[in-house]
């Protein structure tokens, strides 16, 4: 019988709704160096935010990260020296997210070798991504021009 999914697990799984627009996230960090907000989830009592630090241009400053209850649970961020959770044969410089798991909590990480952003936009787009992170779309998100 397969153990039971635990409330983190569901969570870093499940889509989260964050309800900005790209525009909206691009602008709070740009204005604070930070952003930090609410996501819904269907099927999950408990609070959960997305926290995105970039205060300085350089992508190796930035991280994110998902709360439950004020505890990281899932998030992405560079560092010098990653021993990932696989094996040193992983072992990388670099990008990385942090595994949780219910021994360990998020001290695992794993390597993101294809992940490489360069602009906050990719890094926002790209990490939301892999954090199952949804944003709204923007006023030009369904691809029709705006006339003067």
């Amino acid at each position: 019988m397969p153990k039971a999914e635990t409330i983190e697990q569901k969570v870093r799984r499940l889509k989260k709704l964050l309800g900005l627009s790209l525009g909206d996230a691009e602008h709070r960090i740009g204005s604070s160096g930070s952003l930090d907000h609410t996501a819904h989830l269907r099927g999950v009592s408990g609070a959960v935010r997305i926290i995105v630090r970039a205060k300085l241009p350089l992508p190796q400053c930035w991280a994110m990260s998902v709360l439950l209850n004020n505890a990281r649970i899932d998030g992405i961020d560079w560092e010098a020296v990653v021993r990932d959770h696989r094996g040193s044969a992983f072992n990388c410089t670099g990008w990385h997210r942090h595994m949780w798991k219910p021994r360990g909590l998020d001290t695992h990480k794993e390597c993101l070798s294809d992940f490489n952003p360069a602009l906050l936009h990719d890094f926002i787009l790209s990490g939301f991504s892999i954090l199952n992170v949804e944003l709204k779309r923007g006023d030009h998100a369904s691809g029709q021009l705006q006339l003067d």
